[in-house]
């Protein structure tokens, strides 16, 4: 059983704005079933961080994905800010100013049109700030998600990863979810808001990345069966979405066997 660590969460479900998550969706072209590969391991190949009382789970989320991207496609072996990313969500989503949390739709808006900060300009305060260091800006344009795209069941999110796309996406969440091995999500809507991200699997389990440190789960880390992730997504509280630095996502090759460890 995973420690339990009291942390903040802040996905804002409330406030998503459909209209564009669905409405601004690009189609992503994926391999075959039978052509993706055994598994995708990105374990102890990305750093993990911890968001502590912060409701930054949307910017840790949307860094993480970034990293993946970058680092496990691209080789470039850089860390994001989540700060930078959490901010600049709430900066779409007008929340900015206040740690009130913010949503997967701001995020991508966000991821856009200002991009992602490498984390050296702007590391995490451990603390909520709003200021955003000015030498962010110009750095973040290097670094964008061009596109985005709903994923419907568990078998969308394994296709979506296997072709190279990890999925950004928010739950409701409760103590019931704070384990290394979720088998089945019966979480209510009495659970807080959280933002996630599934990024690689193996056999019938995704491996989820969480903002809590490497204390909770297993080093930071979940397993989720796929049974569970269809739950998830059949919830009316939940956002799954593929996202990619491309603006048209054609099947790629995972590269974490020589990715560089980070942090």
């Amino acid at each position: 059983m995973t420690e339990s660590i009291e942390r903040a969460k802040g996905w804002r479900n409330d406030l998503e704005d459909q209209t564009f998550l669905y409405g601004a969706a690009v189609k992503f072209s994926y391999l075959k079933a039978a052509e993706l590969p055994e598994k995708v391991d990105p374990r102890g190949k990305i750093e993990v961080k911890d968001q502590g009382q912060v409701g930054a789970c949307s910017g840790f989320s949307r860094s993480y994905c970034m990293e993946a991207l970058s680092n496990g496609i691209g080789g470039q072996g850089i860390s994001f800010s989540p700060m930078f990313s959490y901010l600049t969500g709430q900066k779409a989503d007008n929340l900015l100013g206040s740690d009130t949390g913010a949503t997967i739709s701001g995020g991508i808006k966000a991821s856009r049109q200002y991009g992602n900060c490498p984390d050296h300009l702007f590391p995490f305060p451990g603390r909520y700030v709003s200021t955003i260091p000015e030498a962010c800006w110009e750095a973040a344009e290097q670094h964008q998600l061009l596109a985005h795209t709903p994923v419907n069941s568990a078998e969308e999110c394994r296709l979506a990863i296997g072709s190279g796309y990890p999925i950004y996406l928010g739950i409701l969440w409760d103590q019931s979810m704070d384990k290394p091995v979720l088998d089945t999500y019966r979480v209510q809507n009495n659970g807080g808001g959280h933002a996630i991200c599934l990024l690689g699997y193996e056999g019938d389990y995704f491996y989820m990345l969480n903002s809590w440190s490497d204390r909770w789960g297993n080093r930071g880390w979940a397993k989720w069966h796929a049974r569970a992730v269809d739950s998830m997504i059949r919830s009316r509280y939940s956002e799954f979405f593929a996202v990619s630095e491309i603006e048209q996502p054609e099947p790629r090759s995972w590269k974490y066997d020589t990715m560089q460890i980070l942090g």
